[in-house]
């Protein structure tokens, strides 16, 4: 329905009326027109206050804007306004030698100083101008705006250690001129590339300008310092120069950007500054995006573009949804990003900065100058919210944004005391603008030409989103920082994030977790192309029938061998067909029954895994040399049947047989009646369980026999092959070194422990044996890599890993000797049966130390969820198993097992879910992330420890690393690195060359050496192994003082170590920022003098720290003096400065302190006004008045003044009401300037106070209060 014109009716309504069409750009707008049906949007709000404040005298907050709408309810809420601010104009300042600059400025200059020359900061244009122009005419125009322009003629400099502005009075921009003979697009590029160049920010002019011209057209190349001007103000600058062009004169500006730099320095946005520090007070959370490439110490701002576009239809539908939540399309458009980001990093807390004009008054309408702030917008999503509860969320942001929009971001990092981080952005990562098309704004503005696109390399952050709002919809470009990201992987996102907008508009009350980013072509390519993976294989055999198979086939081939002893494939299955029919006759064994193994590595193991199978029961492992406790807990949890052991018996009340007593192979040997289905149970292997319970996991024959005997086999293995027995019959892994080898006719040498524990045993063991198939958890292959340094095992096929995560870069030295070996990456969980996916690892991926763990094995599927939505390509989530390789859960846990063994929501059967993180590459390989419940979070940055390792062993003299997370007794996290190395090495050196090329958030507090680095029984890092951190001094000095005592007492009990010197640095020592504040709390109690933290990194060491405590104590403990009686006394900074804010705003409630009190008991008022005569008397602030004396505000003391309490009884109260009602302006000039009101209902009482902020801050009022209840409660008087 369309509303009918209705014309302003009172002076007011007019006033907004033009304000509306002046900002707007149209005509006739009614009073109940909605200014954002009207097409306005952030910006626009900001110039419409702007207008109104000059033409109605009244500064309205943007949130009211909002909120009212229409010209008529603006209208309203003026007159009723009872904060009103008089325009004032900028005063234009005295012309002087230099200049303050303004906030924006001095964060720009700082980052030049930081970063070096670079071309970050310019704004380069390039304008195809529609006919071929007079350059002598243009060059006159560009010299009268420089000379009109102070702007375009500033230095900048330092002066008192402060960055200040210089006007030249004879800068001058040299327009250049070329001619080229093509008209090639490439060929304009690389003129653009070559006519951007960083600037000298302390020589003006930081701007030039260029004339290129082509066979068939002319271009006009400018390029100029973000610090002096922002995107707005370029069209601006071309109209100028377009009028000087033509011959027009153009209105001297009263004020210049210098004017305006003072008087925004001058303003007062002390409630702005507070908002701002409670918003980012606490922890400040880190964007977790996983990336593709390491993030480099420090930033370089290479940066590419994806560009890609949504049709009108879409725009429409954004901003009816806006409309709908009364909120902006800017909202909807940044509370989507918000929920991308939100699905990409699995956080639930983010931060995004988006810029904002700080055009905050009419003066700078038409200005030139660097008026751009930045917000820092912190949302909360969470993935069981709905859209709507993301959208309204992020509304309030950004509402509560643009009231206190004037505080500098720059003011906001110092505020905070966010630590410079050369390796990324101050307090976020991510930025996100919409802009209405520029090409339509430079076309309001120029005639003479249009502007081109060109390719940039620049990325100010690691991702800024650009939306472009046109009238076919919107342009999108996501910039990218090339250090971290893929094209590939932008162009996922920017997939996902167009997916994301259509299921946001088609149904923004489901919650996020229910809203696709995934197309169906995506989802396609994940559930059909990439799981591609059926395949054949016998499932209606079992283990012992396709061992037989072997047996009746190569009888007489060498099936296992252990130190000199061996057994022929009709040996081997003769021997575990006599143990077995024992088992069946001695101990009843039925199918799913279960037998414990529990024997050291040699022949026997073997034939006892076989035997147990074909007695019909699955075999548990157990090592014999576990802990007592943990054997014991495995067998009462199985409850064999028998326990089959080696040299050494366990001590269980259940029976025994000794796999070395030959009476047990006395049995017939022939093959024994199949008892068992492919679906019984064949093993269960204990891991590992949270609880600190090992838990069983439960595998079937077929599970194993789909894993080594399918048709779409990846792997070439043959019956001349050589295997070894690497690691434990308790880990997995040996499921597939066993019946790997021996299903397809191969020989398995068993190696025994001390030699697999010797690298150079074990090298000489696969050289004698000929080994071709060797399987390896990555750890000990690395220590094997040094013991066989320069060799090369020519009868080495393969070399598959497992176990734990794969360093392809730590392979090199390997792969130059043995390059004949094809090496293979796999991961898989127990749950799943060994492995479950595959990788080659080629010279590419050894060069580049690609580690990803490739594609799924067949007969499985792998998809990657966040709760239960199917994440798409790019996006981490968890990484779930689907198939025949899925076992049957948990022994005895059935919680765990339906916990973690779900239904398969893409097909049949079960799901498991691995708890590992995990996403699809482009390429259709998985990256492996880490672990969802064990990642390193440290300062709100998330770690991986394996960078850290990575960067230590590029060091040299580094042969071994590895990094681990430990805990301070404070429950502060904090990296230590354990190395193996050629010669002893300064850790004070190491920590040097690591923070070169490492954040300093990354650098271990703590790099120990050691002689070797302890494993597992499994081959895995055995982290418990590892030393604590234990700091000595190479030369121990005693405290000789007091102060160099109590200093030594709080270096150790805050860093957890013992015997500190006092020549012992704290930081080299593991201390970091957070524990500096720590130390600084403590020395405060124990000497009482407040140390700043730059104190303890200027100082470091006990005997420093306390020679420059000696040197301030004097100053810490200065008695404050009462000052003698007097009619007057002087004012405070502080209530000078808010005085004289009270004389040029008048009357306001702007900075008054108040607060309402709840008490469920009925306060008495006689007593309540006793307390309060009692405080006054008592307090003489309170009874404190302000005037002006000589031109200066002075204070005055009332002996008699008194704060009478407003009391009345209700039944009931709105509170809300009654407060904002009860909060009034003061006059200064009246003591007491605090006035109380008590409120009784039947139920409460409730108290009102207000107080003005020149007698009180925030801190004072509980103080008051609690005076107030000390003399309440301590009165005498009989109140019966």
């Amino acid at each position: 329905m369309i509303r009918g014109y209705e014309a302003p009716k009172t002076q007011t309504e007019k006033l907004v009326v033009e304000a509306f069409e002046h900002v707007l750009g149209m005509e006739r707008v009614s009073v109940n027109d909605n200014f954002f049906d009207l097409g306005g949007y952030s910006l626009n709000v900001i110039r419409l206050c702007n207008e109104l404040e000059k033409s109605a005298g009244v500064r309205l907050p943007l949130r009211e804007i909002f909120d009212l709408v229409t010209p008529k309810n603006i209208a309203e809420q003026i007159k009723n306004s009872k904060v009103v601010n008089t325009f004032e104009e900028i005063p234009e300042i005295a012309e002087a030698e230099s200049y303050s600059i303004s906030s924006a400025q001095k964060r720009l200059y700082l980052l030049d100083q930081l970063t070096g020359p670079g071309t970050t900061y310019n704004i380069p244009l390039v304008i195809k101008l529609k006919v071929k122009p007079d350059n002598e005419r243009l060059q006159r125009a560009l010299d009268q705006l420089v000379e009109q322009e102070e702007i375009l003629r500033t230095s900048f400099h330092i002066v008192n250690g402060e960055p200040i502005q210089k006007i030249s009075s004879d800068a001058r921009i040299v327009l250049e001129h070329s001619e080229v003979n093509t008209a090639d697009s490439q060929y304009i590029q690389d003129e653009y590339n070559t006519f951007v160049q960083p600037f000298d920010l302390s020589k003006s002019p930081l701007m030039r300008a260029k004339i290129l011209d082509t066979p068939n057209d002319s271009y006009l190349f400018l390029d100029i310092h973000h610090i002096l001007c922002d995107a707005e103000s370029m069209p601006i600058m071309l109209y100028k120069i377009q009028e000087l062009y033509e011959g027009r004169e153009l209105l001297t500006p009263r004020v210049q950007y210098k004017d305006f730099c003072v008087w925004q320095n001058a303003r007062d946005i002390t409630e702005q500054a507070a908002y701002w520090k409670k918003e980012f007070s606490g922890d400040i959370p880190v964007l977790d995006l996983i990336m593709d490439y390491p993030r480099p110490h420090k930033q370089s701002f290479r940066g590419a573009n994806f560009r890609t576009q949504v049709e009108e239809n879409t725009s429409i539908q954004v901003k009816e949804l806006a409309k709908k939540y009364g909120a902006t399309e800017f909202m909807v458009l940044l509370s989507i990003f918000f929920s991308m980001l939100g699905k990409y990093s699995r956080q639930e807390e983010i931060i995004v900065g988006t810029p904002i004009s700080g055009r905050n008054h009419t003066d700078t309408r038409n200005m030139l100058g660097m008026f751009v702030n930045t917000l820092a917008i912190k949302g909360n999503v969470c993935s069981d919210d709905s859209f709507e509860d993301v959208l309204l969320g992020i509304k309030e942001k950004c509402l509560q944004a643009y009231d206190n929009k004037d505080y500098q971001f720059e003011d906001l990092v110092e505020a905070v005391g966010v630590k410079r981080d050369y390796s990324r952005n101050p307090v976020f990562d991510v930025m996100f603008v919409l802009q209405d098309d520029e090409r339509e704004s430079y076309s309001d503005r120029i005639q003479f030409g249009t502007r081109e696109s060109v390719e940039g390399s620049i990325s100010k952050f690691d991702l800024t989103l650009t939306m472009i709002s046109d009238s076919e919809g919107y342009k999108i470009d996501f910039e990218y920082s090339t250090d971290l990201f893929k094209p590939e992987t932008i162009e996922y996102m920017a997939k996902h994030f167009l997916t994301l907008i259509e299921g946001v508009l088609m149904s923004p009350e489901k919650k996020l977790q229910d809203i696709a980013m995934v197309d169906m072509n995506e989802e396609a390519k994940i559930l059909d192309e990439v799981n591609m993976t059926d395949a054949e294989y016998p499932d209606n055999k079992t283990i012992v029938q396709l061992l037989e198979e072997q047996a009746a086939r190569i009888p007489n081939s060498i099936a296992i061998t252990f130190n000199g002893q061996q057994l022929t494939y009709a040996q081997l299955n003769e021997r575990a067909n006599a143990l077995a029919r024992k088992l069946r006759m001695d101990y009843n064994i039925q199918p799913n029954d279960f037998v414990v193994i529990s024997t050291e590595k040699c022949l026997e193991m073997v034939v006892g895994i076989y035997a147990i199978l074909k007695a019909g029961a699955a075999y548990v492992p157990v090592d014999p040399s576990y802990p007592e406790e943990r054997i014991n807990y495995i067998i009462n949890d199985c409850k064999p049947k028998v326990v089959l052991c080696g040299t050494k018996e366990p001590e269980a009340d259940i029976p025994i047989m000794n796999l070395h007593d030959e009476a047990n192979y006395k049995m017939e040997c022939s093959n024994l009646v199949h008892v068992n289905q492919s679906s019984d149970l064949m093993y269960v292997i204990y891991t590992s369980g949270t609880t600190g319970r090992p838990k069983g996991v439960m595998v079937q024959h077929v599970n194993v026999v789909r894993l080594l005997k399918n048709d779409k086999f990846k792997l070439d293995f043959y019956e001349n092959d050589i295997w070894v027995q690497f690691h434990s019959y308790c880990f997995d892994v040996s499921v597939w070194e066993i019946f790997g080898c021996l299903l397809n006719g191969a020989k398995l040498v068993i190696p025994s422990e001390d030699t697999v524990k010797d690298g150079y045993a074990f090298g000489e063991l696969l050289q004698k044996e000929a080994v071709t198939i060797l399987c390896q958890v990555p750890s000990p292959f690395y220590a094997l890599i040094d013991a066989t340094t320069g060799q090369t095992i020519n009868s080495l096929r393969y070399v598959i890993f497992a176990g734990e995560a794969l360093y392809p870069t730590h392979l090199k030295k390997w792969h130059e000797n043995n390059r004949h070996c094809r090496l293979v990456n796999m991961y898989g969980p127990t749950e799943t049966t060994v492995y479950a996916t595959y990788r080659d690892i080629d010279a590419e991926a050894i060069e580049r130390g690609i580690s990803d763990i490739g594609k799924p094995l067949p007969t499985l599927k792998i998809y990657m969820l966040n709760g239960n939505e199917l994440c798409g390509i790019g996006v981490p989530g968890e990484l779930c198993i689907t198939g025949e390789g899925v076992s049957q859960g948990y022994l005895n846990r059935q919680d765990l097992t339906d916990e973690k063994f779900v239904h398969n929501p893409f097909g049949s059967g079960k799901m498991y879910r691995t708890g590992d993180l995990a996403r699809w590459l482009p390429n259709g390989n998985l990256e492996y992330i880490g672990r969802m419940d064990d990642q390193a979070k440290i300062r709100g940055y998330r770690i991986e420890p394996r960078e850290v390792e990575s960067r230590l062993l590029e060091l040299e003299g580094i042969n071994e690393a590895v990094v681990i997370v430990r805990e301070d007794k404070r429950n502060e996290k904090f990296l230590c690195a354990y190395v193996i190395t050629e010669t002893e090495i300064e850790e004070k050196d190491v920590k040097i060359k690591l923070s070169k090329v490492l954040p300093d958030y990354m650098v271990p507090a703590h790099i120990i050496s050691v002689d070797a680095i302890p494993l597992t029984s499994n081959g895995k890092l055995d982290k418990a192994s590892l030393p604590q951190p234990q700091y000595k001094s190479k030369e121990y000095i005693a405290p000789r003082n007091e102060y160099e005592t109590l200093i030594v007492q709080a270096f150790e009990n805050i860093l957890d170590i013992e015997k500190v010197s006092v020549t012992d640095s704290f930081f080299d020592l593991g201390g970091s920022s957070l524990k500096a504040v720590l130390l600084c709390n403590e020395l405060e109690k124990a000497i009482g003098v407040r140390l700043s933290i730059r104190d303890v990194f200027t100082f470091g060491t006990p005997e420093q720290i306390a020679g420059n405590i000696e040197s301030i104590e004097s100053e810490m403990f200065v008695a404050i003096e009462q000052a003698s009686a007097a009619e007057y006394y002087p004012t405070s900074s502080a209530q000078k400065r808010l005085y004289l804010l009270d004389e040029m705003t008048g009357p306001n409630i702007n900075y008054n302190v108040s607060d309402v009190y709840a008490y469920e008991e009925p306060l008495d008022k006689e007593r309540l006004q006793k307390a309060l005569d009692k405080l006054l008397k008592q307090e003489e602030i309170l009874r404190t008045s302000f005037h002006v004396m000589d031109g200066e505000p002075i204070q005055t003391i009332s002996p008699d003044a008194r704060v009478l309490i407003d009391y009345s009884e209700v039944d009931e109260i709105d509170v809300q009401t009654e407060y904002d009602k009860f909060i009034q302006p003061f006059n200064l000039s009246e003591a007491p300037l605090m006035r109380v009101k008590l409120m009784k209902t039947t139920t409460a009482s409730y108290l009102f106070v207000d107080i003005h902020h020149i007698i009180c801050d925030g801190e004072s009022l509980p103080v008051i209060l609690h005076q107030v209840n000390e003399f309440y409660e301590n009165d005498e008087t009989d109140h019966e």
